[in-house]
This record gives C-alpha cells, sequence and structure tokens, in this order.
C-alpha cells in the first residue's frame, strides 16, 4: 500500500473543529507535487476527502484504488 499524506488545512478563521478538513493524498512523487516545495501542506486535485467514519486503512485503498 501507498504512504497517505494527511493535510489539515483551514476553511475559515476561528480555532473550532469545524474551521479545518482533513484531506488524504499520496504525496510528492505518488501523483501529487504541489505540497513539495510549500511551507503550508495545500490539497489538491489528486487528494480526497475521506469520510468521517472512514478509516486511515480505507482511505489508503481508495488512494491505491486511483479513486482520488
Amino acid at each position: 500500500m501507498a504512504d497517505v499524506l494527511f493535510i489539515l488545512e483551514r476553511i475559515k478563521p476561528g480555532k473550532t473543529p469545524d474551521c479545518f478538513q482533513m484531506w488524504a493524498c499520496r504525496g510528492a512523487g505518488k501523483g501529487c507535487k504541489r505540497n513539495a516545495t510549500r511551507a503550508v501542506a495545500k490539497h489538491c486535485d489528486d487528494c480526497i476527502l475521506p469520510d468521517e467514519n472512514e478509516t486511515v486503512e480505507n482511505v489508503k485503498k481508495r488512494l491505491d484504488r486511483g479513486d482520488a
């Protein structure tokens, strides 16, 4: 299975949980090169927004299948 890079991205001002989204990406060299040199990671077209009930294993399987 591929390694998964999780990106916690702020979507609006504040510190409450609804101010953030967790994205999953294959990472640099595995489909996404956008965050290779960025100080603050941002999601890209290859990233997926996991379901809140989805496990890390299920996210890895989705990425391996190419569902991103």
